[in-house]
């Protein structure tokens, strides 16, 4: 599913965490999970996806959500490629500081 940038700061306090999502080298999409388990993909106010190319720059746009988890989260489609289940995509998640947290 999608949420823009602007509907998710309203509801920013049912974040439960900030996926930053690695799908090639220099292209990482920001989610975020729902306490509700929804998972949405961030886009912005002309409804294009946010994609960046770092985790910082990535995390600028969540700056004052009150974010309290945030994943960077390694997406690799090659498994599917080559016939095996790809399940998820998600190889690992690593935990990485909060918007919040981080002082760039």
């Amino acid at each position: 599913m999608k949420i823009t940038l602007s509907e998710l700061k309203k509801r920013s306090s049912e974040i439960e965490t900030l996926i930053i999502r690695s799908v090639d080298l220099p292209i990482l999409l920001p989610f975020v999970r729902m306490k509700d388990g929804t998972l949405y993909q961030v886009y912005d106010k002309a409804g294009k996806p946010i994609k960046e190319s770092s985790q910082l720059l990535a995390k600028k746009h969540f700056k004052g959500f009150g974010i309290t988890h945030c994943v960077l989260a390694h997406f690799s489609p090659y498994n599917e490629m080559v016939g095996i289940d790809g399940g998820n995509g998600i190889d690992c998640e690593i935990p990485i500081q909060t918007p919040d947290e981080d002082y760039t």
